[in-house]
């Protein structure tokens, strides 16, 4: 199954807005979604039912900061 591409979707599917917040490593805004299976993801804004679900993985300048290191 693929990621819902769209706030309704997620919504739709389990997928539950925990917190707004602000990305400590770029400054842009974001929220928090809890996953179906319990996982927390960081997503873009999306302020309206037909807005584009954006992980802020994907657009955050400073991502790698967040990447665990492999062992």
């Amino acid at each position: 199954m693929s990621f819902p591409a769209t706030r309704k979707e997620m919504e739709e599917r389990g997928y539950t807005c925990r917190m707004y917040t602000r990305c400590i490593g770029c400054g842009d805004s974001m929220e928090f979604w809890l996953t179906p299976k319990g996982r927390n993801i960081p997503m873009n804004p999306m302020p309206f039912v037909e807005s584009p679900a954006v992980s802020h993985y994907a657009t955050c300048p400073n991502s790698k900061i967040f990447r665990k290191k492999k062992t």
